[in-house]
């Protein structure tokens, strides 16, 4: 018989548990908090799309998007062999139903939300009697909501069929060939997309459900305020008397008892801070966030103690590993549907839409900025040999006026002349050469004045570091490292490097396109130089090397002034002194000069050998083609004269290499910095080669 209790006991508390059909149950009023259940299935995750815009992934996804276009905007950019804009590119760029950055916005948006989205290219298509396909250009782009469209699988093949469109309850077709598909990778479905917000459905369930419980207790709280009690029980009247009192009473003024009991207050407000919502919501942040790729710093949430670095760093890594890929993402689908719509042009102008990438360092974004100037001074040529003046033609290159500014202008009658006249045409004004080159020089010669400069307060700020007892032990093996730490010299270098970058890449084009007008004249072939890949990483890696050394041998000898001087037994301030005295501006003037000249020797005899690399290339002349070496000197030195007369080696060879040595009466001169193929065997060298073609 107890058990029959207990038992029967046991089955009405897991009747109010978890009620059944057949079981005793609570009313379902007592189970609900305003318009929400109290107690949903919290194992079946359900948000709308709308929910998942909204909130923490609303802010994640909007600046995600915003990144996308801005970097895109700033770093998207043609890659071909020609000066051409992409054609997708130029689409994207005049297009009269969307802007540039509304382009990349939207796409990324869609594909955080929806995980795909199509875009629609205009074009028509062409069948033949046999079947093949051709294409038309396409006149634009559309952005389709891809919440509209419906993908069809044939159901034969099961590749696409086509497209369908659903809008204000109409519907249209539309043919494969017409939408560029783009879409994140599903691991688990072929054909379904997977978003972002896929990912970030369960942190966004139980941060919009905990909010909507705050929100509802807020609203429809069903407890009182509190209770008022008095300490002994009074009679009707007393009581009702009492209970109107306080009902009329003021809000705001104290409440004065006058009974025959104290008046006591019981608070009944529910303290939310107990449910532990923000600890919750705090965990669920944190993983919305780190799906999303975002911080705290990137979100634009203000933090106390994250110095400038860390933010760079955070943000750096966004565009790594979420920008940069969403970016190429959408250009892979681009190139991948031009290449196979249009392979003829594609393989003929290697057309390609490309993405730098923002976080690399600035002497990868001096090359691309070196490769614009090029373009852009092919483009004034052009427009100048095309009859357009200079004033309009330097507007339109830099994106002043449009083409439809441009005036029109009768096209010039080109008389074809003997080639013996051509020299004239090839010519460049000297004075234009002139005023180039010392521009450049310049610009050097103030860079390494001001880097030399930083370089030795450093060198002195190291000095004032030491002791009495460190400087005594100063001595030739100590390492320069100790006074200017990596770090800075590395920052030095850079700069450098930077600088000579842009130096290198002017004048280089400069003269290798002046040496290639004038063998083509002489020769009478073929030929135009190209600032092309090979090239352009020569000059990057010449610029660091350049760097490097110099910085190095400015340590060195900053390095041979303090060792000598503690040698002597001067103190600190004496050494520093030392140092200000015997590295004073004018040497460091002097010092950039020579810099300056060397560099811009360097850059003529590297110019006319890429120059002439590329003229034999163009004109199958390889094997018949051999250099000489040529001092312009009147009096040469020994060694630049011992070069000149070894006489012919073949354009392939270098006079000489990297570690070898240029021996007379029995000094040498070691080549230890490059090898060399085509002059300037030492600082201040003139020399270069002369070109014989058999």
């Amino acid at each position: 018989m107890k058990n029959k209790i207990l038992n029967n006991i046991r089955t009405k508390i897991a009747s109010l548990i978890n009620p059944t059909n057949n079981s005793m149950s609570l009313p379902k009023s007592f189970l609900r908090y305003g318009n929400k259940k109290m107690f949903p299935n919290w194992t079946d995750v359900e948000i709308s799309d709308r929910d998942l815009y909204s909130g923490y992934s609303y802010a994640a996804i909007r600046n995600r998007s915003n990144k996308v276009a801005k970097t895109a905007i700033d770093y998207v950019y043609t890659d071909s062999n020609d000066d051409k804009m992409h054609p997708y590119l130029q689409l994207i760029d005049t297009s009269q139903t969307f802007s540039v950055y509304q382009f990349w916005n939207t796409i990324s948006t869609y594909l955080d939300l929806e995980g795909v989205f199509y875009l629609m290219a205009v074009r028509s298509v062409i069948t033949s009697d046999t079947g093949v396909s051709r294409y038309g250009y396409v006149k634009e782009f559309k952005l389709l909501n891809p919440y509209n469209i419906r993908r069809v699988l044939d159901k034969d093949t099961m590749t696409v069929a086509g497209y369908v469109e659903t809008k204000s309850g109409m519907s249209r077709e539309i043919p494969p060939e017409m939408i560029i598909d783009i879409r994140e990778l599903n691991p688990f479905s072929d054909n379904e997309p997977f978003a972002l917000t896929d990912a970030l459905k369960e942190s966004q369930f139980t941060l919009k459900t905990s909010g909507d419980y705050t929100r509802h207790t807020l609203k429809h709280n069903i407890n009182a305020p509190g209770i008022l009690t008095t300490d002994v029980i009074l009679d009707d009247k007393e009581f009702t008397n009492f209970v109107e009192r306080v009902k009329s009473h003021t809000k705001g003024e104290p409440l004065f008892g006058n009974g025959s009991g104290a008046i006591n207050w019981s608070d009944m407000n529910i303290d939310l801070s107990k449910a532990a919502l923000k600890d919750i919501n705090e965990q669920n942040r944190e993983t919305l966030f780190s799906v999303a790729g975002m911080s705290k710093t990137t979100m634009g949430i203000e933090q106390s103690g994250v110095t400038r670095e860390t933010s760079k760093t955070q943000c750096d890594l966004l565009i790594e590993y979420h920008i940069l890929p969403r970016i190429q993402l959408i250009i892979d689908a681009l190139n991948q549907d031009y290449k196979t719509k249009y392979n003829d042009d594609y393989t003929r102008n290697e057309y390609k839409i490309a993405v730098q990438d923002p976080t690399a360092n600035d002497m990868d974004k001096s090359i691309k900025q070196v490769d614009l100037m090029d373009k852009k001074l092919s483009l004034y040529d052009k427009l100048l040999a095309q009859g357009y003046d200079e004033e309009t033609s330097a507007k339109y290159v830099e994106d002043e006026i449009g083409v439809s500014l441009l005036p029109k202008v009768e096209r010039p009658i080109v008389v074809e002349k003997p080639v013996e006249d051509n020299s004239v045409k090839n010519e460049v004004d000297p004075k234009e050469r002139t005023g180039l080159i010392q521009q450049q020089q310049g610009s050097l010669q103030n860079a390494v004045v001001n880097i030399e400069t930083e370089l030795v307060a450093d060198f002195i700020a190291g000095v004032r570091k030491l002791t009495a007892k460190t400087i005594n032990a100063i001595d030739s093996e100590t390492n320069p490292d100790d006074f200017v730490n990596k770090k800075d010299q590395k920052e030095k270098i850079n700069d450098l490097a930077v600088v000579l970058l842009g130096f290198y890449g002017v004048i280089m084009n400069w003269k290798a396109s002046e040496v290639m007008r004038a063998r083509t004249t002489k020769y009478a072939l073929d030929g135009v130089f190209n600032l092309n890949n090979d090239v352009k990483k020569y000059i990057k890696n010449l610029s660091k090397n350049v760097a490097e050394s110099h910085i190095e041998t400015v340590m060195d000898d900053l390095y041979k002034i303090a060792y000598e001087a503690a040698k002597k037994g001067m103190s600190q301030i004496e050494i520093i002194n030392e140092i200000k005295n015997k590295y004073s501006y004018d040497i460091s003037e002097t010092r950039a000069k020579t810099v300056a000249r060397t560099e811009t020797n360097r850059a003529f005899t590297r110019a006319q050998y890429e120059a002439d690399k590329q003229f034999i290339e163009q004109n199958d002349l390889e094997g018949k083609v051999f250099k000489q070496w040529h001092t312009r000197s009147d009096n040469p030195c020994e060694f630049c004269k011992a070069l000149e007369d070894e006489g012919l080696v073949p354009f392939e060879d270098t006079f000489r290499d990297i570690g070898q040595s240029i021996t007379v009466d029995g000094k040498s001169l070691d080549v230890n910095f490059e090898s060399l193929e085509a002059g300037n065997a030492h600082p201040n060298c003139s020399c270069d080669y002369e070109l014989v073609i058999k």
